[in-house]
């Protein structure tokens, strides 16, 4: 879609690569670099400062408040009663989405199915989504402020059902009630408010991290409403401070859960969230400080796999195999007398299921933390082709590096040819060169790179080992650099037709700020002309075309048209640090060249935070769609 090609084009400019090298970390710097990376600083603020003024002449609240919300974010540590104004302002914006959602809407907007809520639409997501990042990025700084703000900002409706609402039925631990099936007929669900309890939840975890003693109460009262991964969270955190108050917060918590019905997904989910550490301890890194943390006590361990035992053994729906599937080596370590009935179970369960849904079936040994890359390789000639690629994939991520890695590869090439099989080798050559850059081996990384095919997974990995090179900073390094930089630069197309083209590119124009910043600006001049020419365009089609979710009122919609690809938005923040460090002047020109303002003012503001985050200590990024 031409859209989805625009959002990359902005993306190559508004951010440029900081996961793909923050593994490669630069020399500390000396005086004089530090001052050059104060006049950087004061630069960006000043520039973030234009992007607020800017922000005002914007048609659509949710622009206003997104921009709001990052920018308070960053102000907080220079600033903070100017940051708490831009967040109130924010807020002010969603009341302002909210109101005139209610004015123009003759119904919730709900869908639902004999009377049970399956959903809510677009839009009331879109405002869901947009409030919770507010909220979330708020919390970071003050957590109170933010529990406040989500009262002022809840939608009446949901205030009012939130008073009445239970989370779907409970039944008492104890009961000797007879019941057929783990499924009863369902209570009236309303997703929306469910979303509303998850998230008030989220901001007690982290208010119980800034103030304990405050939000333990408000956490027993929340329970009643019900349970999320929230919870466990804000246990931990009040745990680090206040170890007697946590263990008796946490032990209620059990009780409740115990006295549940687990059949309901999200209950069944936050007990299987209590069992998996347990069964499976995270390995400790013996060069990280260990931190106290609450944990299961065997008896609590083994009632809640019980638990789940019986609901599993209540079962009449294939549908709940998936869930049984990837608990029972979880199940095994706890309660492994409870396998072999609960493996009956899923045999005769699997009989009810229709051929097409059988061949999609997860196998187990994917959700075995002690299955070898061996064992799964040897499933995966026996499994499904739906599955197969999956467990080469997860034989390749086990195999980690050096000697198992290559005896892993050897093994791999040995399977019948496959994409599958070729895209797992190509997975774990990635991992080797990665490790091998990490530790210096750059002949290594060479080594293995050579023997990838043409593409552009293999230019990637060269812009890492250019990256990699330069910053042995010794003359021949560098010309190394720049000729494995010319490698990878013949690998992608000058003109892309396609997302992912405009994203391979990204890649090598990261690589060149830093290994050449004066090839990078040249590249980049071009692309924003692109970008002028598509938004316009997509903004004149989208007054045709009312399902569009980019575009309101003729302006970009930022979130909406960045949350598909929330996971690459700060993919590209240090390069462009680099390049605004190698010529601010000619950045800002960059920045000029983009004719509209509610771009402008976007990237604007990403440049800001790109330089800023490192400097003013910034501990998260705002995403965009959700969780």
């Amino acid at each position: 879609m031409l859209i989805s090609r625009f959002i990359c084009l902005l993306i190559i400019f508004s951010i440029a690569c900081a996961s793909s090298f923050a593994q490669f970390p630069l020399k500390k710097s000396d005086p004089e670099k530090e001052k050059a990376a104060l006049e950087l600083e004061k630069n960006a603020v000043e520039l973030l400062e234009q992007a607020i003024s800017e922000t005002a002449a914007l048609k659509l609240p949710e622009n206003r408040a997104l921009i709001y919300t990052m920018a308070g974010d960053l102000l907080w540590s220079k600033d903070e009663k100017r940051a708490r104004g831009l967040f109130r302002g924010a807020a002010g914006e969603i009341v302002q989405i909210i109101n005139t959602k209610a004015e123009n809407s003759n119904s919730r907007g709900w869908e639902t199915e004999n009377g049970v809520t399956q959903g809510f639409d677009r839009r009331q997501m879109e405002i869901f989504s947009l409030r919770q990042m507010v909220l979330r990025t708020l919390a970071e700084r003050d957590a109170e402020m933010a529990l406040e703000i989500l009262q002022t900002t809840r939608p009446p409706e949901v205030a009012a059902e939130m008073q009445t609402y239970v989370m779907p039925p409970t039944s008492a631990p104890n009961s000797t009630q007879k019941q057929t099936s783990p499924t009863p007929p369902a209570a009236p669900r309303n997703l929306r408010v469910e979303q509303e309890i998850r998230l008030e939840q989220g901001l007690l975890a982290k208010a119980a991290e800034q103030d304990p003693s405050k939000a333990a109460q408000r956490i027993r009262d929340n329970l009643e409403k019900g349970f999320s991964m929230e919870i466990i969270s804000a246990l931990q955190k009040i745990y680090k401070k206040d170890a007697e108050l946590a263990t008796k917060l946490f032990d209620e918590t059990i009780q409740k859960l115990l006295g549940t019905d687990l059949s309901k997904n999200q209950n069944l989910i936050f007990a299987s969230a209590l069992l998996r550490p347990y069964a499976f301890p995270p390995k400790e890194n013996p060069n990280a400080k260990s931190e106290p943390r609450l944990a299961l006590g065997e008896k609590s361990a083994k009632d809640i796999a019980n638990k789940i035992a019986d609901t599993f053994m209540k079962a009449t729906n294939f549908r709940e195999i998936s869930f049984l599937n990837s608990m029972l080596p979880v199940l095994q370590k706890i309660v492994p007398e409870r396998v072999a009935q609960l493996k009956q179970k899923e045999a005769a369960l699997k009989k009810q299921m229709p051929q097409n849904t059988r061949t999609t079936q997860v196998p187990a040994t994917l959700n075995d933390p002690n299955a070898t890359p061996e064992k799964m390789i040897a499933e995966a000639t026996r499994a499904q082709p739906q599955m197969r690629g999956a467990l080469y994939r997860q034989a390749a991520f086990r195999a980690g590096s050096g000697g198992d890695a290559e005896r892993i590869r050897a093994l791999l090439q040995s399977q019948p040819e496959s994409k599958e099989r070729d895209d797992a080798i190509a997975f774990l050559d990635s991992n080797l060169v990665l490790s091998h850059l990490r530790a210096g081996k750059t002949d290594e990384a060479r080594r293995l790179i050579d023997r990838l095919p043409f593409g552009a997974a293999k230019a990637e990995l060269l812009v890492q080992l250019a990256v990699a090179l330069y910053r042995l900073n010794t003359k021949e390094s560098k010309e190394s650099a720049l000729r494995v930089m010319s490698e990878a630069r013949e690998m992608v197309k000058d003109f892309p037709e396609d997302k992912d083209e405009m994203d391979n590119l990204a890649k090598v124009i990261a690589g060149f700020a830093v290994v050449d910043p004066e090839r990078a600006f040249a590249m980049l001049s071009p692309i924003i002309e692109q970008v002028n020419e598509v938004v316009n365009a997509q903004a004149v089609l989208a007054r045709f075309n009312r399902q569009t979710q980019s575009f309101r009122d003729g302006e970009l919609v930022i979130a909406n048209s960045f949350g598909a690809l929330n996971a690459k938005v700060f993919r590209y923040g240090r390069e462009l640090k680099m390049l605004a460090e190698s010529d601010f002047t000619r950045t800002r020109g960059l920045i000029d060249q983009m004719r509209r303002d509610d771009v402008r003012v976007f990237v604007k503001l990403f440049i800001a935070q790109s330089i800023l985050k490192e400097r003013i200590g910034l501990t998260g990024a705002v995403s965009f769609g959700g969780d």
